[in-house]
């Protein structure tokens, strides 16, 4: 059943460790993101606790980052590359969604119909967005972020970012702990206050985003402090993505959804982030997990413009998302991953590349510098 023998998936030429299970369950968790943010043409799969994934994905992001720039950033490596080694991570996908949500927010302005209600408010939303900054835009949409929802938690993991990088050279195990609890803390008194952690993605929730991402990331990075530096090779790793997914299918009821969140996020998503960094799928397996990390940033950051386009095009014939179910899903979700995969390696990983090797550094003109996370397979 396990095997002490590493696997040659696991591990670069240079004996680099890559975690392919944490690439499958990563994968698995922004699928059911895709599912959550458009139900209408998968019914009637739904996926309504899938939004706890971006708890998954801020954990994970700790331990990832932990374990890529920790001992570069200790070792000398200076702030402002890291920083613009990070934007580079963000950046190509995160401008292409941004370009797919404008388009569709210009088409659903042309229709009479779509959140944003003036071409103003549009051109305000595109500007800030160019800048990975909120759109002050709550007067005509909620979203902090409305040409491209999920774009919140990018935001987010940027900040959390600056401060680990900043934190670093301070952080002993006692700290970390410490900082950790606080996170918990904050955590718990945002599931109180809100009754769920749904939070972070629209202005009147805004704040929780902080509760969120102050836990779960310094829990990746204890979490990576604290794991056992070997692994095995077992055929119980395909276990870990489906046990992940089953959490995110689960409908609590409203009294016991806060609970329920906080058990995730505080006590089950570290223990199977844990455990799952211990273990390593075999050699057939490993391939799946790889492409299931592959396109789980591009999937994740491109999913919500696209789907909104799609819909508009489709009333825009009339026709009801929902009578196209699930038909519609077995097509399009199998499209968008494909096109994910696609994007990954023909767009993302090239247009990096470049920036990466382009002199003087990145010249975005951002105003401000999650997600996502670094491939785990590439740790840069």
């Amino acid at each position: 059943m396990t095997s002490q023998v590493q696997n040659p998936s696991a591990l670069s030429p240079d004996g680099r460790r890559f975690f392919v299970t944490l690439d499958g369950m990563r994968g698995a968790a922004a699928l059911a993101v895709v599912i959550l943010h458009d139900p209408g043409f998968v019914l009637p799969l739904l996926m309504p606790s899938a939004y706890l994934a971006v708890d998954f994905f801020f954990l994970l992001s700790g331990f990832v980052v932990a374990h890529a720039y920790g001992s570069r950033l200790a070792g000398g490596l200076r702030i402002g590359r890291f920083l613009r080694d990070r934007l580079i991570r963000f950046y190509p996908l995160y401008a292409l969604g941004l370009v797919v949500g404008a388009l569709s927010g210009a088409v659903a302005l042309a229709l009479g119909g779509g959140s944003m209600e003036t071409v103003q408010g549009l051109l305000i939303a595109l500007g800030t967005g160019l800048a990975f900054l909120p759109s002050p835009t709550a007067h005509e949409t909620p979203g902090t972020f409305p040409l491209n929802g999920p774009a919140w938690s990018l935001f987010f993991e940027l900040l959390v970012n600056i401060v680990f990088a900043c934190l670093l050279p301070f952080l002993s195990l006692r700290r970390l702990i410490a900082i950790t609890l606080l996170g918990a803390v904050a955590l718990v008194w945002s599931a109180m206050e809100y009754g769920h952690l749904d939070t972070g993605s629209a202005w009147f929730n805004f704040w929780g985003g902080f509760a969120r991402v102050g836990f779960s990331f310094f829990a990746g990075v204890l979490l990576y402090r604290l794991h056992r530096q070997g692994f095995v090779t077992s055929r119980l790793a395909w276990m870990f993505p489906l046990l992940l997914v089953a959490l995110l299918m689960v409908d609590a009821p409203p009294e016991y959804r806060a609970v329920f969140d906080l058990a995730c996020v505080l006590l089950v998503f570290p223990a199977l982030l844990l455990a799952s960094s211990m273990l390593e799928p075999g050699r057939w397996l490993a391939p799946l997990f790889v492409n299931l990390g592959a396109i789980s940033f591009p999937i994740y950051a491109l999913h919500v413009p696209a789907q909104e386009l799609m819909r508009r095009c489709v009333r825009f014939l009339g026709v009801d998302p929902a009578d196209l179910a699930p038909w519609a899903g077995f097509v399009i979700i199998p499209a968008m991953m494909l096109g994910s995969l696609w994007l990954a390696r023909h767009y993302d990983r090239p247009l990096q590349r470049r920036l990466r090797q382009r002199r003087g550094g990145l010249k975005l003109g951002l105003a401000a510098v999650r997600v996502s996370d670094p491939p785990i397979r590439e740790p840069s």
